[in-house]
């Protein structure tokens, strides 16, 4: 599976930018999942089945999705006092030193002692995943879902959050549940490439080529150099039998990324 692209990174630092003055680089999303800071794991990940789209085309040969928004959000609970601030240095410390666990541990702390704060359940959430703790991690972000309001001023929070949660789900080889949690993020963040390629993704792991044809055009659409989504959506193309359409989309792909452009076209061809 390859890497996502530098559009792909920079799409989901739109989101990451909307919350924090903190400028960082966020990590590729590769078959074995790296933290973003700044240590990286090589462990791989176990996987579920992957599905076959059709005989033309098959899942395995997607770029791979774009990865969870691994930024600890600072400021969450800046005005809190006391045992509150100090278990939240004290895990964004270790989350930052790449101990996840010690990570989540204190920060769970701080969601006892804040519980109605979706923050600090959002940045367990980061915390859980980075340690490859998935079901702890969805919880955590559903609970951040949950507390979130549903004015604009939530509104990245609630995408950012529904977006990591999809990428947990997908991990978990859980599809139907992952594209839910994409598809909300779309509505709330629609001009997010990022966002209806993942959807994209997803749809494509469950076998729904015409709507991952959807969401890939979409993709493209909001970022025509956006190099992943052309080539996926040339596969999920072929997968639906529009080989002329998958052929045009290998041809756009040559300025952006002549590796992938000669890859779709040895499928169209």
């Amino acid at each position: 599976m390859l890497k996502p692209t530098d559009a792909a990174r920079a799409a989901l630092l739109i989101l990451a930018a909307l919350f924090t003055n903190a400028a960082a680089q966020k990590p590729k999303r590769q078959s074995k999942p790296s933290a973003k800071q700044p240590q990286q794991t090589s462990q791989a990940q176990p996987r579920a089945p992957k599905k076959k789209l059709q005989a033309v085309s098959n899942f395995a040969d997607y770029a791979g999705r774009d990865a969870s928004n691994r930024l600890i959000i600072a400021g969450a609970t800046r005005s809190a006092p006391g045992e509150v601030a100090r278990q939240q240095q004290l895990g964004e410390e270790a989350y930052a030193a790449g101990r996840y666990e010690e990570a989540a541990a204190a920060l769970r702390r701080v969601t006892q002692l804040t519980p109605r704060d979706p923050n600090a359940f959002y940045k367990l959430g980061q915390a859980h995943e980075a340690a490859r703790q998935r079901k702890e991690a969805a919880a955590a972000y559903r609970k951040a879902l949950e507390l979130a309001g549903a004015d604009d001023a939530q509104k990245v929070l609630r995408a950012s959050a529904s977006y990591n949660l999809g990428n947990v789900l997908a991990d978990d080889g859980q599809a139907d549940e992952a594209i839910a949690a994409f598809r909300l993020v779309t509505e709330l963040l629609p001009a997010e490439s990022v966002a209806h390629y993942n959807l994209g993704w997803a749809y494509a792991s469950a076998g729904r080529t015409q709507e991952s044809v959807a969401s890939f055009r979409e993709a493209v659409r909001l970022k025509p150099d956006f190099a992943d989504a052309r080539y996926n959506l040339g596969l999920a193309l072929l997968a639906a039998g529009d080989r002329t359409a998958a052929r045009a989309e290998a041809l756009s792909l040559e300025p952006l990324s002549p590796q992938l452009a000669a890859r779709l076209k040895a499928r169209v061809n």
